[in-house]
């Protein structure tokens, strides 16, 4: 018997890829937490924003999607950006 999971490992793999870019140009534009690699922040950005924690939170606990999105906004800001900045209006 096959595990779903493992067709979806390329899908994974490009969403990573996406979010390490990101990640990579947000660096670029200013400070990020200290991290000792770019590959910190995109993990923690990669796992927060799965597909399965939006299904959870959204179709499972009865979310809004813009309490969904407002709820990883939040998320990612306060892992990804330093104190102040994620503290700034």
């Amino acid at each position: 018997m096959s595990n779903p999971a493992w067709g979806r490992q390329p899908q994974q793999h490009d969403r990573l890829r996406g979010q390490r870019e990101f990640v990579r140009i947000l660096a670029e534009a200013g400070p990020l937490r200290d991290w000792l690699t770019i590959e910190d922040p995109a993990y923690q950005y990669w796992i927060l924003a799965t597909p399965e924690i939006q299904h959870i939170l959204v179709w499972e606990q009865g979310w809004s999607h813009d309490r969904y999105e407002a709820w990883l906004y939040m998320s990612l800001e306060t892992s990804l950006l330093p104190q102040a900045l994620a503290l700034m209006p």
